[in-house]
């Protein structure tokens, strides 16, 4: 009697058992489906001069999602979230952005790859809502000026006018704080050095920009820039002293007393030029020839002209302002003969101006 009891129990616990069993699998086997919403998360590889922002709300994606009914519990929204790289989209180098001052924008498809699991397990993903999303990349950009910057003096000859990079301005990028802090400091990149002493003219140099760290200059097609420089002659005013003033006699037997004989020519012109001219560049002489009778003092202005030996560019640079003193008097004596060393009667001639040295 009793070993059937116990048989009987045996036999109930294992029916029980079995019946328990098929009620899990079967329970299992139940499939159920919903949809969520969830958030649509970009990576945290983004550097810091972009920005990337979505065509739609980051908290409004819906995903259908397929489970079993022992999964219930764990399937909720926050257990799920879609996950993409925004850098397979855009370029990382600033500098291979063809326009950096423009946004970029690339439509990606969502995936069910897409779709990362927070301690869930066996789901399937049965669709996504959008199934595609817009992202649009900016860079942080800032336009700055070429600071050309100078050492030295220039030849005392040269004075600059003016000096221009170009282009005179770039773009850059770099992190939003360095950028505020390049902007507080004036927004000048600065060249290297150009010794000024080296210059000789107006012309250009190639320089290389001081670009501050943490910064990337943009769309840098080489690392030197075209620098112009304009430079003017220094001009000036002088004065060539005792330049001799030397009549045309015709006579023979008259020479010329002028008072004074010597005059100043003042001139205008590049101090290279002036530094160069001397005397002898001029030819001065009365401005109208006088009568040649002796005794006879006559007051004329003075007739100033280069020389033939000056050539045609230094005529054109300089310009003469004037002769002092503007007049002169000329008296004519009789020539006197004088002697030499030996004795011998100079000839009058001797003593005449000659008009050969102009």
């Amino acid at each position: 009697m009793h070993n059937q009891l116990r048989i009987h129990l045996i036999l109930g616990l294992i029916s029980l058992f079995l019946a328990f069993m098929l009620w899990l699998i079967a329970k299992q086997g139940v499939l159920s489906e919903d949809w969520m919403t969830v958030n649509l998360e970009l990576q945290d590889n983004i550097p810091p001069n972009m920005t990337v922002d979505t065509d739609i709300d980051l908290n409004q994606v819906e995903i259908n999602v397929q489970f079993s009914l022992d999964n219930r519990q764990r399937v909720v929204s926050k257990n799920f979230a879609v996950r993409i790289d925004a850098m397979d989209l855009f370029p990382q180098n600033p500098a291979d952005w063809i326009e950096p001052d423009q946004p970029k924008r690339e439509k990606r498809e969502l995936k069910p790859e897409d779709i990362h699991l927070r301690g869930v397990r066996n789901v399937k993903i049965l669709g996504i809502d959008p199934a595609e999303v817009t992202l649009t990349a900016r860079l942080e950009t800032m336009v700055a000026k070429i600071d050309v910057v100078t050492t030295g003096n220039l030849h005392p000859y040269w004075m600059l006018a003016g000096e221009k990079a170009d282009p005179d301005k770039v773009l850059i990028t770099g992190h939003p704080d360095e950028l505020e802090s390049f902007e507080q400091a004036g927004s000048m990149i600065r060249t290297e050095l150009i010794d000024l002493s080296t210059l000789n003219g107006s012309g250009q140099k190639f320089l290389k920009l001081v670009v501050p760290k943490g910064l990337t200059v943009l769309n840098q097609q080489t690392d030197k820039y075209r620098v112009h420089f304009a430079m003017n002659p220094r001009m000036e005013l002088t004065t060539i002293t005792d330049v001799p003033i030397i009549p045309v006699i015709i006579r023979e037997d008259l020479e010329a007393v002028i008072d004074p004989p010597v005059a100043d020519v003042v001139v205008y012109g590049p101090l290279r030029t002036l530094d160069r001219l001397t005397k002898f560049d001029f030819r001065l002489a009365p401005a109208i020839h006088p009568k040649e009778e002796v005794g006879q003092i006559q007051d004329t202005g003075v007739r100033l002209e280069w020389a033939t030996s000056v050539n045609k560019d230094d005529r054109t640079m300089v310009e003469i302002r004037e002769c002092k003193p503007p007049r002169i008097t000329v008296k004519f004596v009789a020539m006197v003969p004088g002697t030499d060393k030996s004795g011998e009667v100079i000839n009058g001639e001797s003593r005449k101006s000659d008009p050969s040295v102009r």
